[in-house]
């Protein structure tokens, strides 16, 4: 089986080309300064996550798979450490307010790198 690549030249190239990514961000009160080129270095790096520490998940935590014991939800072995460094890395906050923990950016970036 292929190693998870992140599919950030198809993103670059819907940003750059379709979207009008960069006109939009500077339009965006707030997020002047966000372009396709800053955006997918932050992509890249998800993908970078994503490709060394998800991806290795996948297989056996589809073989074991989540129970229930004791009212609570017991995950497959690596879930929740995998879990503790994504949101430790800032991904969760992405989008968030600053004045929360987040980060600030345009919720698009939450959203593809949710995806």
């Amino acid at each position: 089986m292929a190693a998870y690549a992140a599919p950030t030249d198809d993103v670059a190239f819907l940003l750059g080309k379709v979207f009008d990514f960069d006109r939009c961000m500077a339009e965006l009160p707030g997020h002047e300064d966000v372009d396709t080129e800053f955006a997918v270095s932050v992509l890249d790096e998800a993908g970078k996550f994503a490709s060394e520490v998800l991806e290795p998940l996948n297989r056996p935590g589809d073989e074991e798979g989540c129970r229930l014991a004791d009212g609570c939800v017991i995950t497959p072995k690596g879930m929740a450490e995998a879990y503790r460094a994504f949101a430790a890395a800032g991904w969760c906050g992405l989008s968030g307010n600053p004045e929360h923990g987040g980060q600030g950016l345009p919720r698009v970036l939450q959203i593809l790198l949710d995806e």
